[in-house]
């Protein structure tokens, strides 16, 4: 036996050493045939592959800089036609210059952009027949595969690559793959490439912008080299380079709706409300609406929606099948590029302070018949026009019955500005109904003397002080809370970055107002005593959601505020917590200058107040910030500071009480 084992383990000695001596002496190194093979791939693409400088132009948008250096770009069709990265021409360049890999430099013209897929068309002329390269078919992109990103950046005769695999398809709801090969400012517009030297995607940065915000052509760009890389397949670039030549520029597609909250991936894809002139209205879409369908491919969340639509150019029609009540709708739409200002309907009224609820509970039609107190009537408003007054009680508007201020905001919701409703309300104990015609959201400030006489309503007798200590944050917020108080209580959220100014001297100058106005003040400030930097957003998001969760605010009297820097730390939060607060307030500040404009939402109402303070060297650009926001839809507010001449770093009382009075109007409706 143990010499049969023995000879055995020598028979397999011997066949492994004259593997390994055949493997030695006459085959390549794996890594070396890897080598070849890759190298073969870039040589055959190679002579498709561009170098792009360009001249003049911007050298940094908002605090980003602009690579400055040479780009990449590939050749798509042998007539001159090559596309690039729109990130490469981001500046604004006033001219662009093509080097080909024969050495020949050709002026180029920009045709134009296409902002769905992030890229940017040249066109070259040349009477040479230019290399073409062969795409990836994209049934045959699979994950795992070799892919080689090119560029041709540091040396003009030579191309620099990286190496990694396909780690994804259909990254950014279907219009890119997705590698791990270093991606950067040195391929950015150069071709993806497979084992065999094909193209599967030209490579751009890209992250995910919401549909309605204006195209940010640097978006991705902080994803450099970090092993997420994107590239848009050349298949889709060949399939609309003839629509490209001819229109120019390429949009995404927008419908114009509103979907219901929640998990995108599980939701369905419910429509809300219905932009007054978009694509959705014409195609006589409603609130209330399931979309199922799109070109025969089944949705069910809205997840799927934006796979169907988002890869969509503004232009295509789509067939679309609505869920309405049970009933299969048949619909054809057509996306457009732009969609209008969304801008709120107005009734025109303020809702009473809402009764503390009864230890009996009531039945929901004995809520419903209880309908929403009008405390107050906007002059003006369609309200007043209709002929309805402080005390009337709404019960329905058009077919809701009206529990609460939610029931009404939820239906105005689904109208627009020059909708016609119904309104029936009860007054004098009689039933009315009477319709109305919506009108905008105001920005003028109500006057006190068009509220009722709140002298019934007891102030509170004092606040609770408390604190809030969050354990990934070295600073503490400090609240104040006003006691036994019937009244609907707001919450301000006031931003100090000043060191002079301790909590309890902010806290005393606020006291009488949020004795009065049931107010509860938060004070939040920095981690550094060197004042707000960007890092302290996400304290301000995780204090903020704390008080909500301890206090309990109304949430359309919920308002973050400040002065200054303050100020301006207050509106990035805001724009970019919309459906976290409803009012934000700044006191000589402008818009930060990297600030986009978010779409104004119905979901996320968000209303501004600017306070302009006299001889302030911001107040051009307050007011210029206040004009765009109300062109995006928002009513954005501004009113002047009663503070003496060259106090711009502190409020004064007046316009504490002005500030007051806005935040007691926010649940305007």
């Amino acid at each position: 036996m143990k010499t049969c084992i023995s000879i055995t383990v020598l028979a397999l000695v011997s066949l492994w050493s004259a593997q390994a001596n055949l493997f030695a002496d006459d085959s390549p190194d794996l890594v070396q045939v890897e080598q070849q093979a890759l190298n073969r791939a870039v040589e055959e693409v190679a002579g498709s592959v561009v170098q792009i400088r360009t001249v003049g132009g911007a050298d940094q948008i908002g605090r980003q800089l602009l690579n400055r250096g040479p780009t990449t770009g590939l050749i798509v069709s042998d007539d001159g036609y090559v596309v690039s990265s729109v990130a490469n021409f981001a500046g604004q360049p006033t001219s662009i210059l093509v080097r080909t890999s024969e050495g020949e430099q050709f002026p180029a013209e920009l045709v134009g952009r296409d902002n769905n897929r992030m890229l940017a068309l040249l066109k070259i002329e040349t009477t040479n027949q230019l290399p073409v390269p062969q795409s990836v078919p994209k049934q045959e992109t699979l994950p795992g595969q070799w892919a080689v990103a090119v560029g041709r950046v540091f040396d003009a005769e030579k191309v620099n690559v990286s190496v990694g695999v396909i780690s994804a398809r259909n990254r950014m709801h279907g219009r890119v793959l997705q590698t791990d090969a270093s991606v950067s400012t040195a391929n950015y517009g150069g071709p993806l490439v497979d084992i065999r030297g094909r193209v599967f995607g030209v490579l751009v940065p890209m992250a995910p912008q919401p549909a309605s915000a204006d195209v940010n052509e640097l978006a991705g760009v902080e994803y450099y080299d970090s092993g997420i890389g994107f590239a848009v397949p050349l298949e889709d670039i060949i399939a609309s380079l003839p629509r490209w030549k001819e229109a120019g520029d390429l949009h995404r597609g927008l419908l114009g709706i509103g979907m219901k909250k929640g998990s995108a991936f599980a939701t369905p894809a419910t429509i809300t409300n219905v932009w007054p002139t978009s694509p959705a209205k014409d195609a006589g879409w409603k609130a209330g609406d399931t979309i199922i369908e799109v070109d025969g491919n089944s949705v069910g969340s809205q997840t799927q929606l934006r796979f169907q639509i988002t890869p969509r150019y503004a232009g295509d029609t789509l067939k679309v099948l609505l869920d309405r009540a049970g009933e299969t709708i048949e619909t054809e739409v057509t996306l457009t590029a732009e969609l209008a200002a969304l801008e709120h309907a107005f009734l025109g009224i303020l809702p009473g302070i809402p009764e503390p609820e009864p230890s009996v509970e009531k039945s929901e039609d004995e809520k419903a018949a209880r309908g929403l107190a009008v405390r107050a009537v906007w002059p003006g408003s369609p309200a007043q026009d209709a002929g309805l007054i402080p005390g009337d009680q709404i019960t329905k508007l058009g077919d809701l019955a009206i529990r609460n201020a939610s029931d009404a905001l939820r239906q105005l919701s689904s109208h627009h500005p020059g909708d016609s409703l119904n309104v029936t309300y009860r007054s004098d104990d009689k039933e009315r109904t009477t319709e109305v015609t919506l009108g905008k959201l105001p920005v003028e400030l109500l006057k006190s003397v068009d509220l009722p006489n709140n002298a019934t309503l007891e102030p509170a007798a004092d606040w609770e002080q408390d604190t809030i200590k969050l354990a990934e944050f070295p600073q503490e917020t400090s609240y104040y809370l006003p006691q036994d108080t019937r009244q609907s209580r707001g919450l301000l959220v006031w931003l100090e970055g000043s060191l002079e100014r301790k909590n309890e001297t902010v806290a005393q100058k606020w006291r009488t107002i949020c004795l009065r106005d049931g107010l509860a003040l938060a004070i939040v400030r920095p981690a550094s005593d060197n004042g707000w930097n960007i890092e302290d957003l996400a304290y301000v998001k995780r204090v903020t959601g704390e008080l909500r969760r301890l206090l309990k605010p109304a949430p359309q009297r919920m308002v973050v505020a400040g002065n200054g820097k303050s100020g301006q730390m207050a509106l990035r939060f805001a724009f970019a917590n919309k459906g976290m607060i409803s009012g934000v307030a700044a006191v000589a500040a402008p818009l930060p200058r990297t600030f986009e404009t978010p779409a104004n939402q119905d979901g996320e109402r968000l209303a501004v107040l600017a306070i302009n303070q006299p001889d302030s060297p911001f107040s051009a650009l307050i007011t210029r910030d206040i004009k765009t926001l109300r062109e995006a839809g928002y009513p954005a507010g501004l009113i002047e500071s009663d503070a003496d001449s060259g106090q711009t770093s502190v409020m004064s009382a007046g316009d504490r009480e002005k500030l007051a009075l806005w935040i007691d109007t926010l649940n305007r409706m």
